[in-house]
């Protein structure tokens, strides 16, 4: 893994204290993970 980023929600709707399902919005996190392959592999 070359890198990894993560992002919390940043929307209207994960800060709405009337949403009753602001609570799961905010504990959300979306990741992206940078991969790079090993040196003498092959891809099939």
């Amino acid at each position: 893994m070359i890198f990894s980023l993560e992002a919390r929600p940043s929307h209207p709707r994960a800060r709405d204290a009337i949403d009753p399902l602001a609570l799961a919005r905010r504990a959300e996190r979306t990741r992206l993970y940078g991969l790079a392959a090993a040196i003498g592999s092959t891809m099939a």
